[in-house]
């Protein structure tokens, strides 16, 4: 089972009723990755953003929440609907040696779904809308900017 499926679990054995996401951006050179979670349960919309930095000293994290509106959460599901995110194939041929790996997992009617794209694919549009509403940049860098906040 992967980590993405485990972590989405975890939050549906608490919260039987919602629908989840996780979005996971890891670039090549892995000097730190995002994970966005999305979770609807009823009338409740929730983003939790962790922002893992690694370093010489180990891994440093910043996670942040927020609530979203109906409306986010309308235009994610249409970004889903356009990626075909519950009918595409899990993943895809097109992988490189410099990029970013991009991984949204999902769960929703009792259903689990994992999907990854090499350099965003058809997930792009939806991974680089949750990044902007967690307010973090998606950047792949080769040399941590040592001084910048996790």
């Amino acid at each position: 089972m992967e980590d993405s499926e485990l972590e989405l679990r975890t939050i549906v054995s608490i919260r039987p009723s919602c629908e989840a996401y996780l979005f996971t951006w890891v670039p090549t050179w892995p000097v730190e990755r995002v994970e966005i979670t999305i979770v609807r349960d009823g009338q409740e919309i929730e983003m939790i953003c962790k922002k893992i930095r690694m370093t010489t000293d180990g891994d440093r994290s910043k996670t942040h929440s927020r609530l979203l509106s109906k409306e986010q959460w309308h235009e994610f599901e249409s970004l889903l609907e356009e990626a075909m995110f519950w009918e595409i194939p899990i993943t895809h041929s097109a992988t490189g040696l410099d990029g970013h790996m991009w991984l949204l997992a999902g769960y929703r009617n009792g259903s689990f779904r994992n999907v990854y794209r090499w350099c965003g694919g058809t997930l792009e549009r939806a991974g680089t809308f949750l990044a902007e509403l967690a307010e973090v940049e998606l950047r792949a860098s080769y040399m941590p900017d040592e001084t910048a906040d996790v």
